[in-house]
């Protein structure tokens, strides 16, 4: 019983045939579940293959498997017609590649990894190939560092733009940057930091449930616990504005924390000392409920699995990048829906930041509005001063420095409102007047 950790990609086609892709004893297996027949037929696509590989499935039913074999070679695979058609993207050589993804949007195929570096096995460069019109093109996208384990990175494809997660260290510590490929002009941007504490991060996992909300997740250690957080963010051209963050498990052994979206609800589902657990949130995270148990974990074998489908149904209900479930052909959710065969579990107090603060977005709002207001004190003062030294005969650039002084009062009166306002919702918060989820 319990949580088997496997590499493993289960799509479905508009028809609602089931593809099933599962990594063993260096082969890529493929089980097919034909939705007509009911018929299943298993086959080894692949052998000689090492773990990195990954598929996707694009909106015109074609398949993609890409993967690189055990001589180095790396080679795409791509399903049309009822046929697989192989072609190399990389000769066979020495280099080992890492974090291996494939992405796929219309007739456009995405394929990013890593590769170490000669002078460091803890630099990494990420690589892009982009498969379109008939060609390839090959993207240096960011050199990265690591510290005890390379942790993975998440791509996410839309018609105008490519959306890449991924780890770097800065200042001796690992944080999580964003950066966007510009799919028309065929340039990426600059990577955009999103996380700054010092506590060591692991997986991650992300989610876009418009074309301005984006929403990040992964595992940190607090106090030697493995805690789930959660942070949300508006994404709009190259700005990117966090606007919520939150823990959302208890101090505990909280692995894979993985999104899923389903009936208003956004989920964050995660490993707990073998079992699911989940919370969810139904105003886009600005509050949580507290965690719940899923009892089909404790009673039988559960996988991780990216999860793709072109089937209208299932994408009208649910949306996810991966999800935990019991192996294909026994094909099942586990982590979220109806809350009957979950138990709650009782939240520990909330966590602290390492200065002892609000782990609370609002209180870096609030912080800094505080030193903004500072800043306009301090300036407010050192502008009077210079008025009453101009003296009489300059009475027009006297005017001109109360303009200034009357802006910054309206200003500061801003600020000053939105610190009351900021102010007021943490401590409704710490009352626990904002949420509290039905039985």
């Amino acid at each position: 019983m319990g949580f088997v950790n496997q590499s493993s990609v289960l799509a479905s086609d508009s028809f609602g045939n089931i593809y099933s892709f599962l990594w063993s004893e260096e082969k890529i297996v493929l089980v097919y579940f034909d939705k007509i027949l009911g018929s299943t037929e298993k086959t080894v696509l692949i052998e000689n293959c090492s773990l990195e590989f990954d598929a996707v499935i694009d909106k015109d039913d074609t398949l993609y498997v890409a993967c690189q074999k055990n001589d180095g070679s790396i080679v795409l695979l791509d399903y049309m017609n009822s046929t697989w058609h192989t072609s190399t993207l990389v000769e066979a050589n020495s280099t080992k590649i890492y974090n291996l993804s494939i992405a796929a949007y219309e007739k456009a195929v995405h394929i990013l990894y890593c590769v170490s570096s000669a002078e460091s096995d803890r630099r990494y460069r990420i690589y892009h190939h982009l498969y379109e019109k008939q060609s390839w093109s090959t993207y240096e996208v960011e050199d990265i560092g690591r510290k005890e384990v390379l942790n993975p990175f998440q791509i996410y494809t839309e018609k105008d733009r490519l959306i890449l997660c991924y780890y770097n260290q800065i200042k001796k510590e690992e944080q999580i940057f964003l950066k966007t490929f510009d799919t028309f002009n065929k340039k990426w941007g600059t990577g955009v930091q999103l996380t700054f504490g010092s506590n060591y991060k692991m997986y991650l996992d992300t989610l876009m449930t418009s074309k301005e909300n984006f929403h990040l997740t992964y595992s940190e250690y607090v106090e030697g616990n493995l805690v789930v957080r959660y942070e949300g963010y508006k994404i709009k051209g190259s700005q990117v504005t966090k606007m919520t963050e939150e823990y959302v498990s208890n101090p505990a052994n909280c692995s894979y924390p993985t999104f899923v979206y389903n009936d208003k609800k956004l989920w964050v589902v995660w490993t707990e000392y073998d079992q699911v657990v989940s919370s969810f949130t139904m105003d886009m995270g600005n509050t949580w409920s507290v965690p719940y148990l899923w009892k089909a974990s404790k009673e039988q074998p559960f996988v991780r699995y990216k999860f793709l489908s072109n089937d209208e149904n299932l994408k009208r209900n649910y949306l996810l990048n991966y999800s935990f479930g019991r192996e294909f052909p026994a094909f099942s959710f586990i982590g979220f829906g109806s809350l009957d065969q979950a138990t709650e579990i009782p939240l520990k107090s909330k966590k602290k930041e390492k200065d002892g603060s609000p782990s609370s977005i609002m209180s870096e709002n609030l912080r800094g509005l505080k030193d903004i207001l500072d800043s306009i004190e301090k300036k407010e003062v050192r502008e009077s001063r210079e008025v009453k030294e101009i003296g009489r005969q300059e009475a027009g650039s006297h005017a001109v420095q109360n303009t200034e002084i009357d802006q910054l009062k309206a200003r500061m009166k801003e600020v000053e409102e939105r610190i009351e306002s900021i102010e007021e919702y943490l401590n409704r918060k710490r009352r626990g007047l904002l949420f509290a989820p039905r039985k």
